[in-house]
């Protein structure tokens, strides 16, 4: 019954979008993917952007069983995902405010 007041109701823009790495440290251009219609001054950019990641490392059973290269693959992608979204040209002011953060 006090929903409305601890309820504010806003419009937002959402990317969804999933990359199928494909157990690969590719260098592809994630901008082309994610990025291309934001606008050159990011004025369509989204407030939310949700990616998943296919294949991050080669499914067998050693590398289910062990983890093998994991956290490595995951780190480099994450770190890929990170430098895209908070690139110098899309965040207007300091990133750390204004920019994407990673969940």
């Amino acid at each position: 019954a006090r929903v409305d007041e601890f309820t504010e109701y806003k419009q937002a823009l959402l990317y969804c979008g999933t990359w199928n790495v494909n157990a690969k440290g590719k260098e592809e251009n994630l901008d082309e993917w994610i990025c291309s219609d934001w606008g050159q001054d990011g004025r369509y950019a989204p407030d939310v952007v949700a990616v998943g990641f296919q294949e991050i490392v080669d499914l067998n059973a050693v590398n289910v069983a062990v983890d093998n290269k994991t956290q490595q693959r995951t780190q480099y992608w994450t770190e890929r995902l990170r430098v895209t979204l908070n690139a110098p040209e899309r965040v207007r002011g300091n990133p750390q405010e204004n920019g994407y953060a990673l969940l």
